[in-house]
């Protein structure tokens, strides 16, 4: 297995791992949105949230038995959903090193390489799910196996789909 990964590079690999299911689901013809558009009130639609795996990047290194811990409960966790046409997406992110900020500032574009801002947790990967209300979301982001070593914020996403 080669270098031990730490939690946070767990969980970008088993998120990989998770979205290549969601795509497999997809091509297979399965659906994946769990109503009708328009079978529900408006007010009754299930809202989509991003569950963000928040980690520290220098976080102990885990043994190889935590490892496949981790995938085997990233999986039943994305087989859970997905048998429940709760899922719409996840993806891992590469180390906050690897990003870069856009700004643009009197039409002039800057960038700055490395993390938005220096903090002890960095957005390590999500995942994108369909839920009833803010308590199912929260439910469903107490399973994600990483809950228990990291923090992972609920954040509903804005629907803009009755918008003309």
């Amino acid at each position: 297995m080669g270098a031990i990964p730490t939690k946070t590079g767990i969980v970008s690999v088993v998120l990989s791992k998770l979205v290549g299911l969601v795509r497999r689901m997809n091509r297979s013809g399965k659906r994946i949105a769990s109503r009708k558009a328009g079978s529900l009130s408006e007010e009754d639609q299930p809202m989509k949230y991003a569950l963000l795996i928040f980690s520290s990047e220098d976080g102990p290194q885990l043994s190889d038995a935590e490892v496949a811990e981790m995938y085997a409960g990233h999986e039943k966790f994305g087989r859970e959903l997905g048998s429940l046409g709760k899922i719409h997406g996840g993806a891992e992110l590469q180390s906050s090193a690897t990003a870069t900020v856009v700004r643009v500032r009197g039409g002039e574009t800057i960038t700055t390489d490395g993390p938005f801002m220096e903090t002890k947790e960095q957005l390590g990967g999500f995942y994108l799910i369909e839920a009833d209300d803010l308590d199912e979301a929260m439910q469903w982001a107490a399973k994600i196996p990483a809950s228990a070593t990291t923090a992972i914020e609920v954040r509903p996403l804005v629907d803009h789909s009755s918008e003309s």
